[in-house]
């Protein structure tokens, strides 16, 4: 983030995307670490994507509950890969309960 900050600071409708794997959809410590360095770089959150594969969400239930957090902060949402360089972003109804 800190070589990325003053770059998405000046063109606020760029973003990056993040990879993450499956330990990192478990648990809120990458969204509490991550949300640490936004507010330090003054970068938005809606300027990061959450990427993984679907490979990632063996534990739905674990998954979607951190997966709607990343939204409570303000990330657009998770997106899956699908393949090479094709993301869609995971529907509610994908996860017990309907929401995510």
């Amino acid at each position: 983030m800190l070589e990325l900050g003053e770059f998405l600071q000046r063109y606020r409708e760029l973003y990056v995307s993040i990879n993450l794997s499956a330990p990192d959809l478990t648990s809120r410590r990458f969204l509490e670490r991550l949300t640490s360095a936004l507010a330090a770089g003054n970068i938005a959150p809606q300027q990061i994507r959450i990427e993984a594969t679907e490979r990632c969400f063996l534990d739905a239930d674990a998954a979607k509950e951190v997966i709607q957090a990343f939204r409570d902060a303000g990330h657009p949402g998770v997106y899956r890969r699908l393949r090479d360089g094709l993301f869609e972003p995971f529907a509610p109804a994908e996860f017990p309960g309907g929401r995510a």
